[in-house]
């Protein structure tokens, strides 16, 4: 999808693991001492990370933002 994020609603979450395989990015993180996967959650709409990054290089944007970002860079 163009909009939104996902979430693991911790109260179904069985600590199967299965997000943290499927996860081509490695986000869901399983949290041993709770026995459930855990990620961000965009600190409900207002990424701290990005907002006290003092360099700039967290930044929030749209999917649609950072693929044109992406594809605007020349191949390495």
């Amino acid at each position: 999808p163009d909009k939104g994020y996902v979430t693991i609603d911790q109260m179904r979450c069985i600590g199967c693991k299965s997000c943290n395989f499927a996860c081509p990015l490695a986000v869901p993180v399983f949290e041993q001492s709770l026995g459930i996967s855990n990620k961000c959650n965009f600190c409900d709409g207002s990424p701290r990370c990005a907002e006290y990054c003092s360099t700039g290089a967290l930044q929030v944007m749209s999917r649609r933002e950072a693929k044109n970002i992406w594809e605007s860079k020349p191949n390495e």
